[in-house]
């Protein structure tokens, strides 16, 4: 991995700010504070984005902005890389938004967990780790703040071989161990539930070869019980062959009494039909006597017979019905000439009244009232002579209608009898022709009877040869419903038995189950036997032997990278130092062992830069597949550093041999040991960088 180039914008103390890295050694030279640090923590987010308890969004947004982004491009071998992520502030605080990625041209947008998957992808980190905090590798091979390291060296012993196990991937066979250790306790509960399952297994066998005995027991039971039900069948058929022809001369008898019944039925008919006939025209004869003896009661003018009564109706309705208009004609003058002598009347008694003329307000004299009522007074008179003479002419018109009306009375009576007389000649006639229909009937209904009384005579002569099939047939049914029940209580029996042999076997076959279970259990157990065995004898020491070598070959190589470091950048031969077994630095000066805290602070800087050193190394050789091998990051290595120990840096990037060395100093000197120099200044809280 080379880094190519960052651009930072509201990152801490940047605003806006493009910086070029090349591939070589590079020193980012700048004051405590000026804005170093802000550069590798941009660097670090780009790649990892934010992780709790390590970088948070809160130490990486500039003050007062509300958006801010890093964008970070790099090589991996012949891919070209730019990772942009970016930072939003929202009221819960500052997180993460969306991101991309672009690999050769190709841009992806993703989630800030999507962009980190696709790093570690790149980097050949651990897929696993993708989701925890904290990048280890990345710590101890390319970047580690300095605080880091001095804290790495003086933390709990337990805790740093924890760390790199961690590191080198070596942690699984603590694990393992682990694991195997419950999957043992595992073992031993399972083999124990198995011993309790298998202690039932000769009682097992024993019930098994009891039931055996048991179902060849039952078997010749039921084989008997099949001899004597093939026995009763053979009974059970012959009966119901019996049954069978009997069924047949039973169906012919009843067959011959059905047909004997409905002749009977049919003969009866006939008979209630000649007597029911005989009576009817016995009835009809003395009806007509009757209704002949009405007909002459009835008066009936002969006129009737040449007039047709209803043209003669007709006329008389017309003439009432013109007398009638005319009475109403009259009723209706009569009516106004009354309402105009009534007015004459009123005039009369109002100008009688009347003192006063109202419309021109003069007295009215007796003279012209006297006028007045001349007038009126020969207008009444006139009226009552006419209404005289009209209600004469009314009376003689209700007299006319009166006659009218009672010769059109007399007249409809007159109908009525004739129409009644008409009524009963019909009659007369039906009933003639009734008897005669009657009389021919009677004939046929005699030559039927006879024809019916041979038939049935012949049929009670056949219905004879049938008597008393019934009760044979009862007899029959009666004996077959015993050999029936006898074979329903031998089925019973054999199905039973049939049913308890079921049971047994299937008792068997639980038992078959169990026992093959229990005795396949009882060679799990020898398998778990076996198993345990090679686990606690062999499996973990193999574990533990397997890690011991791993990490005594780790140790090796670390130690003797860790010494010669420290022998570079300290040349005093009184003070040495080493790894003990647990990677913990042992020195010792003067041929005594002292602790860290004894040391100068250049000496535990150049302890801490050895084991930094040390470390990436042996990370780098052990951990093939991962792709930052070509880059490292020092930060303020050498805090404390005589000007003796800052000469050896130059002899220490020299042997690093690695593509792009990148060192974090406030330290001026370091300029002439390295490639190139990006100078970084801070003016009113704000960085630039001086290339």
């Amino acid at each position: 991995m080379i880094i190519n180039s960052l651009e930072l914008k509201n990152i801490r103390s940047y605003e806006n700010e493009t910086i070029k890295f090349p591939e070589s050694s590079f020193l980012i030279l700048g004051d405590i504070g000026s804005g170093k640090t802000s550069l590798l923590l941009a660097i670090e987010f780009a790649i990892f984005g934010l992780r709790r308890g390590e970088l948070a969004g809160s130490g990486l947004l500039r003050h007062g902005k509300k958006q801010g982004s890093v964008k970070l491009s790099f090589s991996i071998g012949n891919k070209k890389i730019t990772i942009k992520r970016t930072l939003k502030k929202t009221p819960s605080g500052i997180q993460q938004d969306s991101g991309h990625i672009v690999i050769n041209g190709k841009k992806t947008e993703g989630s800030a967990l999507e962009l980190k998957s696709k790093i570690f992808n790149l980097l050949g980190y651990p897929e696993e780790m993708v989701s925890k905090s904290k990048s280890l590798i990345y710590r101890y091979t390319v970047y580690t703040p300095q605080e880091m390291m001095n804290s790495i060296l003086i933390e709990d012993k337990d805790e740093r071989l924890n760390t790199l196990r961690k590191i080198f991937d070596i942690d699984k066979y603590k694990t393992i161990k682990e694991n195997a250790v419950l999957y043992i306790r595992e073992l031993k509960n399972k083999k124990k539930n198995m011993d309790e399952k298998t202690e039932s297994l000769n009682k097992n066998m024993d019930e098994f070869k009891d039931k055996q005995k048991e179902i060849e027991e039952i078997q010749q039971k039921i084989e008997t019980l099949n001899k004597a039900l093939e026995e009763i069948k053979e009974k059970r058929k012959k009966t119901e062959d019996e049954k069978e022809k009997n069924k047949e001369r039973i169906k012919k008898y009843h067959e011959l009494k059905q047909e004997l019944f409905k002749n009977s039925s049919e003969l009866n008919n006939k008979k209630e039909s000649l007597e029911k006939n005989n009576k009817k025209i016995l009835n009809n004869k003395q009806k007509n006597e009757q209704e002949r003896k009405i007909i002459s009661s009835l008066k009936i003018p002969s006129f009737l017979d040449e007039v047709d009564g209803d043209v003669l109706k007709k006329k008389l309705d017309e003439n009432l019905g013109k007398f009638l208009d005319n009475r109403e004609k009259i009723s209706r003058k009569i009516q106004i000439l009354e309402t105009r002598k009534d007015h004459s009347q009123k005039v009369i008694r109002k100008i009688t009244d009347l003192n006063k003329c109202p419309t021109c307000l003069q007295d009215v004299d007796e003279r012209h009232k006297k006028t007045v009522k001349e007038k009126e007074n020969n207008k009444i008179k006139i009226w009552n002579e006419k209404i005289s003479f009209l209600k004469e002419k009314l009376s003689k018109s209700t007299k006319n209608i009166d006659e009218l009306k009672k010769k059109k009375e007399n007249l409809i009576r007159l109908r009525y009898k004739t129409e009644e007389k008409l009524v009963h000649e019909r009659n007369i006639k039906e009933r003639d022709e009734e008897t005669g229909n009657l009389i021919n009937e009677n004939i046929g209904l005699k030559k039927d009877i006879d024809v019916l009384e041979k038939k049935r005579k012949e049929l009670e002569k056949e219905a004879d040869k049938y008597k008393g099939i019934d009760e044979k047939q009862n007899f029959v049914e009666k004996k077959l419903s015993e050999i029936i029940e006898k074979q329903k209580n031998a089925e019973i029996k054999r199905a039973e038995s049939g049913k308890e042999k079921e049971s047994l076997e299937e008792s068997i076959n639980r038992l078959n189950e169990q026992i093959r279970g229990q005795e396949k259990i009882r060679q799990n157990i020898e398998y778990i036997k076996q198993l345990l065995n090679w686990l606690e004898d062999n499996f973990i020491k193999l574990m533990s032997e397997m890690e011991k070598n791993i990490l005594m070959k780790i140790y090796h190589q670390f130690n003797e990278y860790f010494t010669e470091w420290f022998h570079v950048l300290i040349e005093e031969e009184e003070l040495q130092v080493r790894l003990n077994e647990d990677f913990s630095p042992v020195i010792t000066q003067n041929g005594y062992e002292t602790n860290i805290d004894n040391l100068s602070g250049g000496e535990k800087t150049s302890l801490a830069l050895s084991y930094r050193l040390a470390l990436n190394q042996v990370i780098n050789d052990f951990i093939t597949r991962i792709k930052t091998k070509n880059l490292i990051i020092l930060d303020e290595p050498t805090d404390g550093f005589s000007n003796t120990q800052l000469d050896k840096i130059k002899d220490i990037i020299d042997s690093l041999k690695i593509k792009q060395i990148i060192i974090i100093s406030h330290d001026n000197k370091i300029e002439g040991y390295v490639d190139n120099i990006l100078k970084i200044e801070k003016h009113n809280h704000l960085s630039h960088c001086l290339n």
